[in-house]
């Protein structure tokens, strides 16, 4: 099986050792893709599939038996008026063409459901697929995979299978019927070479005339191109006084389009002629043998004529023989790139019989149910009550009633603690109220059918866990909750002698932390283990870098964030925060240590049951092409209790009805490719209603810059090169004049729009990653910060 490629490049959308090569194992493959057109699911479509091929084969019999009346009404007609066997020779050919219209009829819903059962199969199976899989891939080309291999598997059935397998199957019945009913042997071989030649010159020609209109395409190309660039920069072109010069070269592109055109034209005037000799050449033969046999008296003039017609007949069909070839050759290569994608297999997906997670959690929305269902003989205020409860201009957040997350606004860099308001990103843990354990995924699951696990966690508080988590992208760790080995197959215990120094920033929290199990001292060791067997430096931003192969992002990183609690990790850009984040979701497996939700590994549950009680809100939102509703609404799509009310609701606690109500369609708005037809801000509070629809019990936001009181964080983690290097309090980081304290006085010096010191401070902050120098100024620790 292939694997997806690892992050950090792109990589090409199939394997080059199997894309657009054929074996048997392919052929065994293609029929298993192009099964659903010859056996569909249904007994309707199952009796149309049966009939279709009745009809193809009702409707070629009528043609092979066409010729015969015909002939044998030439020899009777001496004689005697043979108006049954003309008759039937008519009936024949009107029977022939009425099946094949019947059998194209017939076979319509067939290949729709057999192209419908494949798409879907297709589009899950990649749907399904790792986030690893998704980044290292061009999404044009994947979904150019899918469209020509979906489109591929209907070209072949219908040229291979309903055109040209049963007009070849013809031409040997033919050519059998001449040579033993009519004793025509010569005749039958002269028909059947001729055939031969023809096919084979034709595939011959066919790729000829492939590679002389390849060349017409690009000169094609470049002459749209040139004009393209010209026209696009006419501001250049006029400045330059080049109007001439790109006049001349947009001449000589046409002038080459014009030359290869011809070449092209010339090239199907000989492939045509080359036919019509083939053709006319085996006629010559089968009339040549014919009338000989019919002068010596060994045939009859009905004989001679029904070879005639034979032949004919034979070669009709086959005109467009070049282009069916050059369509199969085409649909052959695309339906292995097919093959290929569906080959690929996901880096993260369920243990055999993993257990759904379900947390003790109960939603906002189910109060305010309760709370309607209860308030009903009043008329159901309770139910407004609750619909209207934090919808005011901010959000609030799971957990946390008493503060609101509002766009950060401008406020005085002299106040620290309106810094502090600013700045520090977070995000709520919370279980609400103890309950019966319920997952939002689990109704979902349900509906496959069939008996599933006990859940996992059930009654168990919404909490996170990393214990002792060292990542890699592309390097994974065991699964199922176990000790997670390096890819040398060892723990390491014991100092590293290569272990990476660190400044004074460490010395007092780092060494805590140390002691306290947090930070493992075998960090150098276990980093050089997997650079050894990657072929890479295990140090570097490979967060920064897209996640290259191999390099550690995160080092022996270990907290627990308690249910009711918040926890804000703070850190330089590509110190791990955004890969916490993806390994709570499971996007990817960690290299080794462990991540716990609920008290479970996240390896030992269903993914889907995980991810369907986490919601988040990303550093890079990014919307459907679609209408605000519908990008609020994807939070809870499952859910089918949501109402626009709910969607409403969302939208006022994210602030983001103001620009609605300004909106001519208001949540009716399509926000664009991408949601670029809103600002940075706007599709940021569209996130935020989105996951305040969801209503998770456990809600991450990554590199999320709000006004949300500090106070109610039970702790900052401090990250830098993917280890901790403090935690604590807001009070305790400043007091211990490390790391945190250093980014938090250069956030406020560039709040009051001062130069940033590049004294002995900012030295210090080079040393540990929190000062950019010539790269320019570290990030402020909450504008990069990654909130649990």
């Amino acid at each position: 099986m292939v694997r997806g490629g690892g992050g950090g490049k792109l990589a090409p959308v199939l394997p080059e050792a199997e894309g657009g090569r054929m074996s048997w194992a392919s052929m065994a493959e293609f029929a298993a893709v192009l099964q659903p057109y010859f056996n569909p699911p249904t007994c309707r479509l199952k009796f149309r599939a049966y009939a279709c091929f009745l009809l193809l084969g009702l409707g070629k019999a009528c043609n092979i038996a066409a010729p015969i009346p015909l002939a044998a009404a030439v020899d009777e007609m001496t004689t005697r008026f043979p108006w049954e066997y003309i008759l039937a020779f008519v009936l024949l050919r009107i029977g022939s063409s009425v099946f094949s219209e019947l059998q194209r009829l017939a076979y319509l819903p067939v290949a729709e459901a057999a192209y419908t059962v494949i798409a879907d199969r297709v589009f899950t199976h990649v749907t399904e697929l790792s986030l690893q899989w998704h980044t290292s891939k061009r999404t044009g080309a994947v979904m150019r995979a899918l469209d020509r291999g979906l489109n591929s598997a209907s070209t072949i059935v219908n040229q291979l299978f309903l055109r040209l397998g049963p007009t070849v199957v013809e031409l040997i019945v033919l050519c059998i019927i001449a040579a033993v009913s009519f004793d025509a042997l010569a005749p039958a071989l002269c028909l059947l070479a001729g055939f031969v030649v023809y096919a084979v010159a034709t595939v011959r020609m066919t790729a000829w005339r492939r590679e002389i209109r390849a060349k017409m395409l690009k000169q094609d190309n470049t002459a749209s191109q040139i004009a393209a660039d010209a026209l696009g920069n006419a501001e250049a072109v006029k400045t330059f006084a080049n109007e001439e010069y790109e006049q001349r070269r947009y001449a000589d592109a046409v002038a080459a389009y014009q030359r290869s055109l011809n070449r092209s034209q010339g090239s199907l005037t000989v492939l045509n002629a080359s036919q019509q000799v083939i053709i006319a050449s085996t006629l010559l033969a089968v009339l040549l043998f014919s009338a000989y046999d019919v002068s010596t008296g060994s045939a009859t003039i009905g004989r001679f004529v029904l070879l005639q017609t034979m032949t004919l007949q034979t070669f009709a069909p086959l005109g467009f023989l070049g282009t069916i070839w050059s369509m199969l050759n085409t649909a052959f290569t695309d339906l292995i790139n097919l093959l290929a994608l569906l080959k690929q297999e996901p880096d993260v997906a369920d243990a055999p019989g993993a257990p759904r997670l379900a947390l003790a959690w109960t939603s906002e929305r189910d109060v305010r149910e309760a709370a309607a269902t209860a308030a009903a003989p009043a008329g159901g205020a309770g139910a407004g009550a609750g619909a209207g409860a934090g919808s005011g201009g901010g959000v609030a957040l799971p957990g946390a009633a008493a503060s609101e997350v509002a766009p950060a606004q401008a406020q005085s860099a002299d106040d620290p603690e309106a810094i502090e308001s600013a700045h520090v990103a977070v995000a709520v843990i919370a279980a609400r109220k103890q309950a019966a354990a319920t997952a939002a995924g689990d109704d979902a699951e349900g509906a496959t059918g069939g008996s599933s696990p006990t859940p996992a966690g059930a009654g168990s508080s919404p909490t996170v866990e990393f214990r002792d988590v060292w990542f890699a992208y592309g390097v994974r760790g065991a699964t199922g909750g176990k000790h997670v080995r390096s890819v040398t197959g060892k723990l390491h215990g014991g100092p590293a002698a290569d272990q990476k120094p660190r400044g004074a920033a460490e010395s007092d929290a780092g060494a805590a932390l140390r002691q306290r199990g947090a930070a493992t001292p075998a960090a150098g060791a276990a980093a050089a283990d997997v650079a050894d067997a990657k072929g890479v430096p295990a140090e570097g931003d490979a967060e920064a870098a897209g996640g290259s192969t191999g390099q550690m992002v995160l080092r022996g990183v270990s907290f627990t964030v308690p249910a009711g609690t918040s926890t804000a990790i703070v850190g330089p850009s590509g110190a791990g925060k955004s890969s916490i984040a993806k390994l709570i979701f499971r996007l990817y497996d960690v290299s080794r240590g462990s991540v716990l939700v609920g008290g479970e590994d996240v390896r030992s549950v269903r993914v889907r049951s995980l991810r369907s009680q986490l919601g988040m809100v990303s550093q890079d939102t990014t919307l459907f092409n679609a209408s605000l509703a519908h990008n609020i609404r994807y939070g809870a799509a499952s859910d089918t209790r949501v109402t626009t009310a709910d969607i409403e609701a969302a939208a006022r606690r994210a602030a983001l009805w103001p620009l609605i109500e300004r909106l001519p369609k208001g949540l009716d708005t399509v926000v664009g490719e991408r949601g670029l037809q809103l600002s940075g801000g706007e599709r940021q509070r569209t996130a935020i209603a989105r996951t305040l629809l969801r209503d998770p019990p456990i809600l991450i936001a990554d590199e999320y810059s709000s006004a949300l009181d500090s106070a109610t964080e039970a702790e900052i983690i401090v990250l830098d090169a993917g280890e901790v290097v403090e935690r604590g309090s807001h009070a305790e980081l400043l007091a211990k004049e490390g790391a945190y304290a250093r980014m938090w006085r250069l956030q406020a010096q560039q709040g009051r729009g001062e130069d940033v010191d590049t004294g002995a401070d900012a030295a210090e902050g080079q040393s540990t990653g929190e000062a950019g120098g010539a790269a320019g100024p570290a990030k402020a620790p909450a504008a990069d910060a990654a909130a649990l």
